[in-house]
């Protein structure tokens, strides 16, 4: 899956919108990317859980890396928090699914602070 930059728009649109490409790969694709010269650095592994609302999909998880060599059981967490994420897939220009996320971000907002991130801005 190639997930594409967010569009820029209209600041006041609740959610952020990227254009998402799912291509199926065959199994050599890690020797391909090797052979372009990428470096395989660690494996992620996400725990936690997976819920629907409708059309939504909101994951829980956290984060653990498993550095090459290391037994599967000692997984190292990325951070000491756990990371939220509401997505759907949806045809361009139905901007009501956004609606229905942020409706969904003021019922869990006690809970978790949803806001919109800037990936180019993180470390």
């Amino acid at each position: 899956m190639f997930m594409g930059q967010p569009e820029l728009g209209d600041k006041n649109r609740p959610t952020m919108v990227r254009s998402v490409l799912d291509i199926s790969v065959g199994s050599d694709i890690v020797e391909f990317l090797k052979e372009l010269g990428c470096r395989r650095e660690f494996d992620f592994i996400t725990k936690g859980f997976i819920f629907r609302k409708g059309r939504l999909k909101i994951i829980v998880g956290k984060l653990y890396r498993s550095e090459a060599g290391k037994a599967p059981h000692e997984l190292e967490p990325v951070s000491g928090s756990h990371y939220v994420e509401m997505s759907v897939v949806t045809p361009t220009g139905q901007d009501i699914v956004g609606e229905d996320m942020r409706n969904l971000a003021e019922q869990i907002k006690p809970l978790v602070n949803l806001d919109k991130v800037d990936h180019r801005r993180l470390p």
